[in-house]
C-alpha cells in the first residue's frame, strides 16, 4: 500500500480480495461518518487487474494507471471496475 496524497493505493493477489476490501472501506467510512457530528466522508474507488511492479513502498504497471482511471470515474460512495476485472 502507498500514499498518494489525498488517497491511497493497495495490492491484492485476486481481485475477488480487492472487492471485498472496497466493499469493506465503503461500510467501515459510513459507520465512522454516521458516529461523527456533521460527519460525512465519501470514498471513490477503482478496482483494475493485471500486472504490478513491485518499487518497495511505491508499485508501477498498466493495471495501476488503469486503477486509477477508473477510480476517476467513480462518485463519492461508489466502486467502478475495469474490464480486466470482471
Amino acid at each position: 500500500m502507498t500514499s498518494t496524497g489525498d488517497g491511497f493505493s493497495a495490492w491484492f493477489e485476486q481481485p475477488a480480495d480487492a472487492a471485498e476490501a472496497a466493499h469493506t472501506l465503503h461500510r467501515t467510512i459510513e459507520h465512522a461518518a454516521l458516529a461523527a457530528p456533521g460527519g460525512s466522508v465519501r470514498v471513490r474507488v477503482g478496482l483494475a487487474s493485471g500486472s504490478v511492479f513491485d518499487l518497495g513502498a511505491d508499485a508501477s504497471g498498466m493495471a495501476v494507471a488503469e486503477a486509477a482511471r477508473v477510480m476517476s470515474t467513480a462518485g463519492p460512495g461508489e466502486t467502478h471496475v475495469s474490464q480486466s476485472v470482471i
